[in-house]
């Protein structure tokens, strides 16, 4: 339900399973400061679940086999809502269209032309293509995608990060 979202035991080790099951390199995760209370409590739940999710002590199950740890190199938070200084940005100019269009098609973003929150909506794309902009200007394209990070993002060659 919209608004209950809780970083209890049992919802790290649903999250803990999940990670386990799909073994990702890096997780995307909602905002560490938004202005819904819900982003930033599953930016949470998702943290601690991650790192939860390589310690072999805590066991999970995935259809009656225990997993195997596994913890992901990197989670990244995106930015939602709240405008927050990225530690990082990916250009994204190739799929800004498609992203839009995936934010559309969620229920609680779309909107009909009646609805009395259309501007609301509206202004929503605006500010989200908005942010896209000014973080791809940083890089020299026209749309980028901002994290935060939580720890030191570590390279062997400084023109990798070009």
């Amino acid at each position: 339900m919209d608004g209950n979202i809780e970083n209890t035991h049992e919802n790290r080790l649903k999250v803990i399973q999940i990670i386990r099951k799909y073994q990702p390199k890096i997780i995307l995760a909602n905002a560490v400061f938004d202005r819904h209370s819900d982003h930033k409590k599953a930016a949470d739940l998702i943290s601690e679940a991650s790192f939860l999710s390589g310690l072999r002590k805590i066991e999970t199950f995935n259809e009656g086999k225990l997993q195997h740890k596994w913890r992901a190199r990197a989670v990244y938070h995106y930015i939602q809502d709240y405008f927050i200084k990225p530690d990082i940005v990916v250009d994204v100019s190739d799929f800004f269209n498609q992203k839009i269009e995936v934010i559309k098609a969620y229920d609680t973003q779309s909107v009909s032309a009646s609805d009395h929150s259309v501007a609301g909506i509206l202004n929503l794309l605006k500010q989200i293509e908005s942010t896209n902009q000014i973080f791809g200007r940083a890089i020299g394209v026209k749309y980028a995608e901002g994290f935060t990070c939580e720890r030191y993002i570590g390279t062997r060659d400084l023109l990798d990060l070009i």
